[in-house]
């Protein structure tokens, strides 16, 4: 395998009778620049550069990542200016604009990054940047083309005069180091199943601000020992980049002593056993993989400690962290393992062994003010990247919001990873300033939180909350108080953040708005979402097996469920079990740690949160039965209260005591079953058929009172009003749009003949 590495030049002259410059397009530009009499001269002053780089090991030499080069023309104008200074006695100056703007033709080089990212140079003013596409590479180019020459004097806009010439040519170059590894072995297993520590797609990544210590520890480790180090802190803390930097210092370390060069691979348990289907493969490609990293005295980086114990096998024992244990134990095999604290914990209950191979550096939570300096340094990082104006102030949202309305996540990696995805939407629009209006529309549209719960300054009055529900929620005020208290905690920040946003039962005769009033709550907390997003709905009943604990969570060492999947995807939720006393009793004791610590932690560490959750349950528990049909007298709705008293018997004392609080739905009267009747048909308006035609409906008092006596119970509740709304107008209008088919912007009266039973409907 050929280690030559091909590096792309870019030549330049500024004047028929000049010399020639030239640069590097690499990641290595900047230092990478040279001139001379020829282009000849240039490219062997630039391989000269190549080999003093190899030899001293100053930089670390990679591939490089320009590729597909070609030239482009950028034509911008500038207007120089003078400084002049101000006679105030403050030794002041101020700046005088020239009459005439100098149009400047400058050489613009494009190419494409391995990782599918297009890259752009204007050499001459020593100038890269990174686009998405093709399309705006122009337009950026001149953006920062402009950027640069603002402000320039007219003797500094002579050094940059068009240049009369310019070309491309390539230098190839055998770095000595690797040309004295590749005598020794050639890799052929581990490039296909890793990532080298160096490689373009991981060299960004090593942002390790304020992770000096950590750096410094990890790389003394796997200089000093022989041994296997296990990497332990939060997700999102930082671990991969300080093993990625670590790496990259014992690596140029090990490289100026003269000694054959440690090699860093970063891979996963999944991609080492990816594509293999037949008993023994994956066993027998992983022996092929420490057989090269054994020859190669390679350290293997493993992203994942729960992939190595779930992976490979039904169990731990047949996993793959369980076949490397006597690799790692004979000195054959050399890891960093990163891990959370509960994953390491998880692997002490099941695979107690595999710990006893490394030593373990833990990586504490950042000080309040470290992750200030973080936050600040991401943005100032962000800004010196090419024409990007990220805010301080957005910066510190950032952190923030991630904080405030996402406590599962780490820290630094969600802010970080929110900030970019925000500077890339910016770049793609064609922007070059990302606000702290922009920062909080982004984390809006991947959370669907409203505004008024994320800006701090935004006020909320407590009262129009609660005639946003009570207009929805029909005679329940009881309900209302209590969403409106946790809405109202939750935008205080009062809320307890080690457990869920909110742990309410609903209790009270079906039909009454339980489950509707969740649905309200989450079309209030997620207006940004998609309808079916906005709530996670369970029917409790499908949980009454003796497997119900297991289907619920998922298989311990093997996928979660449905339920888990997607409280991890987003853990900011609303989450309704309906009919909760018919799970089975296990469920209840799997959810009372839920309730209590607000997670869910499996046999492999890995951790569901709801303490971003608002949990809502639902039960008709001591509901009576039997009420007589129809508006009856005060004692039929009395009978269809539920008897709270059941409902403390059923549920044991330690899960009761964990209820936030319990809420009972009211029967339904007659006033209540009104309103609900005339919203629904104010909604049946709206349906496609009426609408497209222009009808419009006048349902008479009459027809009106008798669906509302026809279709409600005290018991039953409001249910069976749909029914016969759907019976008693909507069948009689779908007949009558039938037999007119050509009827339209009509005001049809729909009434009721009592003495025929029906419902009329006559147009004008």
């Amino acid at each position: 395998m050929s280690r030559t590495l091909r590096f792309n030049v870019v030549l330049w002259r500024s004047s028929p009778q000049g010399g020639w410059a030239g640069r590097l397009l690499d990641d290595m530009a900047s230092y990478g620049s040279a001139s001379g009499a020829t282009p000849t001269a240039v490219l062997r002053e630039l391989k000269d550069y190549l080999q003093c780089v190899d030899g001293s090991g100053d930089l670390w030499m990679v591939a490089p990542d320009f590729q597909d080069p070609e030239m482009r023309v950028v034509k911008v104008q500038a207007v120089p200016e003078y400084a002049v200074k101000v006679k105030d006695g403050h030794n002041r100056t101020r700046s005088v604009p020239c009459a005439e703007a100098v149009t400047l033709k400058l050489p613009c080089v494009v190419g494409k990054r391995e990782s599918g990212l297009v890259c752009a140079m204007l050499p001459t003013l020593n100038v890269e940047f990174e686009l998405s596409g093709q399309d705006k590479v122009e337009e950026m180019a001149l953006h920062y083309a402009r950027q640069e020459l603002k402000g320039l004097t007219p003797a500094s806009l002579m050094r940059l005069l068009s240049p009369v010439e310019w070309k491309l040519d390539a230098i190839s170059f055998t770095p000595r180091r690797q040309k004295e590894k590749e005598d020794d072995f050639k890799l052929e297993v581990l490039p296909k199943v890793a990532e080298h520590a160096g490689s373009p797609a991981l060299r960004k990544t090593s942002r390790t601000w304020e992770r000096d210590a950590e750096v410094t520890d990890l790389e003394n480790r796997l200089r000093q020992s022989r041994g296997s180090v296990l990497l332990v802190g939060e997700s999102g803390c930082g671990k991969s980049a300080v093993l990625i930097e670590a790496a990259r210092r014992v690596e140029k370390l090990s490289g100026e002593s003269g000694r054959k060069a440690q090699r860093f691979w970063i891979t996963s348990g999944s991609r080492l056993i990816a594509g293999m289907r037949w008993l023994g493969e994956w066993q027998e490609r992983l022996e092929e993989v420490i057989a090269e990293a054994r020859n190669a005295e390679a350290i293997l980086g493993i992203e994942s400690l729960q992939e190595l114990l779930r992976l490979g096998g039904s169990n731990p024992e047949s996993s793959l962290a369980a076949f490397l244990i006597p690799y790692l134990q004979s000195g054959e095999l050399r890891l960093v393992v990163e891990a959370t604290p509960a994953e390491v914990d998880a692997c002490e209950r099941s695979l107690p062994g595999f710990l006893d191979a490394f030593s373990i550096q833990r990586m504490h939570p950042l000080a309040p003010a470290q992750e200030d300096r973080v936050l600040n340094l991401a943005a100032q990082s962000l800004n010196g990247s090419g024409a990007m104006d990220f805010s301080m102030e957005a910066a510190r949202e950032a952190g923030r919001l991630c904080k405030r309305f996402q406590p599962y996540a780490g820290f630094p990696g969600t802010p970080l990873g929110l900030m970019n995805e925000a500077a890339a939407r910016a770049r793609e629009a064609g922007g070059r300033q990302v606000a702290l209006a922009d920062l909080r529309r982004l984390f809006a549209e991947g959370t669907g939180l409203p505004d008024q719960l994320m800006d701090e300054t935004a006020v909320l009055d407590p009262e129009a909350l609660r005639s946003w529900f009570s207009e929805r929620l029909i005679a329940q005020p009881q309900a209302v108080d209590a969403v409106c208290r946790t809405l109202l905690k939750f935008k205080a920040g009062l809320n307890d953040p080690r457990r869920p946003l909110a742990v309410l039962l609903f209790t009270g005769p079906t039909g009454t708005g339980k489950t509707q009033l969740a649905k309200f709550l989450g079309d209030y907390l997620f207006p940004n979402r998609q309808p079916n997003d906005r709530l996670v709905r369970l029917d409790m009943s499908e949980y009454a097996g003796h497997d119900a604990a297991r289907r619920l969570l998922g298989d311990a060492f093997g996928e979660p469920s449905d339920l888990v999947k997607r409280l991890r995807q987003n853990p900011f939720t609303v989450l309704l079990l309906d009919e909760v006393e018919k799970a089975a009793p296990e469920v209840f004791d799997t959810l009372m740690n839920v309730f209590d610590e607000g997670r869910l932690t499996d046999a492999l560490g890995r951790t569901t949160w709801f303490r971003s959750t608002v949990i809502i349950m639902t039960s008709n528990l001591g509901a009576r039965k039997g009420s007589a049909l129809g508006f009856g007298p005060a004692s039929a709705t009395e009978a269809a209260r539920s008897d709270t008293s059941a409902i403390t018997q059923f549920f044991r004392p330690e899960f009761f005591n964990r209820l936030d609080q319990v809420v009972t739905f009211e029967p339904l009267g007659r006033s209540a079953v009104e309103s609900i009747a005339q919203r629904e048909i104010a909604a049946l308006i709206q349906r496609e058929g009426l609408a497209q035609r222009g009808l419009r409906l006048e349902i008479s008092d009459a027809l009106l009172q008798t669906v509302c006596e026809r279709g409600f119970d005290p018991v039953y509740g409001a249910r069976p009003l749909q029914r016969r709304i759907e019976e008693l107008i909507v069948m009689p209008l779908a007949r009558w749009i039938v037999t007119h088919p050509a009827s339209k912007d009509l005001l049809l009266r729909v009434t009721w003949d009592a003495n025929r039973a029906t419902t009329e409907i006559t147009p004008p």
